[in-house]
């Protein structure tokens, strides 16, 4: 590893008992002297903050701040302004890296770089807390991308996607141009900060190695209802549309086709497993009739049909379907 370089790596901490100790585990195997890991406790009600004091006093590398309970968004700005590394990198407390991730990044970080995206695994455990993993990536291979391919592996790609804690960002970018998380947003927060970094970002670089393990829990989003706080995702498309940055003129259709594969998601995640407003369901329908078909050769297959469906299908009909299944159609099928 080039022990030059000087890493801060940034990671917010609620009710996350069980996790902490593989995730800094982790981490500290592999970190060098000069660089740091900065815990916020964001007001953790299970035995967290005491978790992270440990730590702190085991590894002199290791920094724990206690806040009252604001969210990520605010835990991470917290983070970012105490951050004395070159680089920034996000970790989530559920998550872990594997024993290449320092190595394969400061070797990028000592070229020519403004912004790193790497892959990474997916494990996805089910209710029978059975694992089941996803290679996340563009390619085995590492790239140079330009700024309109950075654009669409983050709001089309879905390997990629707009997330934080797959990527790097140079501290000095951060702090120049002001950019952190918005604190209002509780949802796509992670989409908005990568996409105002890469404002500023000329050469940018894709690792194929595999660094990161993405852990995601299934069990509360298979039941999990439509409900209105998922709608208000919607809002960071507003605001990333509303920049009138440089290459909004060459974003804009990306992050349209994003605002329109979010609605069809959430749509189909209403028939799935049922909602707590029918008007919800409505206005997601007219989202998706909103958008037209202005980015329709740029939409993946089942966006493709779904958008053709909803224009095509009265709202009559619609509302048929939709009234059968208040419940969705997972939950009908459990009870038989």
């Amino acid at each position: 590893m080039n022990c030059k370089l000087t890493i801060s790596i940034i990671i917010p901490v609620y009710n996350a008992g069980t996790c902490i100790d593989r995730c800094l585990s982790s981490i500290i195997s592999q970190l060098n002297k000069e660089s740091e890991v900065i815990l916020i406790d964001d007001g953790s009600t299970d035995g967290s903050g005491i978790k992270c004091d440990a730590w702190e006093q085991r590894d002199t590398r290791i920094k724990v701040v206690h806040t009252t309970n604001m969210g990520v968004s605010h835990a991470r700005n917290i983070g970012i302004n105490l951050a004395t590394g070159e680089w920034v990198l996000f970790v989530d407390i559920d998550d872990y890296i594997f024993p290449q991730y320092f190595e394969v990044l400061t070797n990028i970080m000592s070229q020519k770089v403004d912004y790193i995206f790497f892959s990474y695994l997916r494990k996805k455990i089910g209710k029978k807390n059975l694992d089941k993993t996803i290679l996340n990536r563009l390619s085995a291979k590492s790239q140079k991308l330009n700024v309109e391919e950075a654009l669409k592996s983050i709001f089309i790609d879905r390997r990629i996607q707009g997330y934080v804690w797959n990527k790097a960002f140079k501290k000095e970018i951060i702090k120049k141009f002001n950019i952190h998380f918005f604190e209002d947003v509780h949802y796509n927060e992670d989409l908005i900060f990568c996409y105002e970094y890469l404002q500023h970002s000329k050469q940018i670089i894709y690792s194929g190695d595999q660094l990161y393990c993405y852990v995601n829990h299934e069990k509360s989003a298979v039941t999990q209802k439509l409900n209105a706080s998922q709608l208000e995702c919607s809002r960071s498309f507003g605001y990333m549309l509303n920049m009138g940055t440089d290459i909004s003129k060459i974003s804009r259709p990306y992050i349209h086709v994003a605002y329109l594969s979010m609605n069809c998601y959430l749509l189909k995640s209403a028939l799935k497993r049922g909602y707590s407003d029918i008007s919800l369901v409505h206005r997601l329908r007219k989202n998706i009739i909103s958008e037209k078909f202005t980015y329709f050769r740029l939409y993946n297959f089942e966006d493709k049909i779904l958008t053709i469906l909803i224009h095509a299908i009265p709202l009559a009909f619609f509302n048929v379907i939709y009234r059968l299944f208040p419940d969705g159609i997972f939950l009908v099928i459990r009870k038989r």
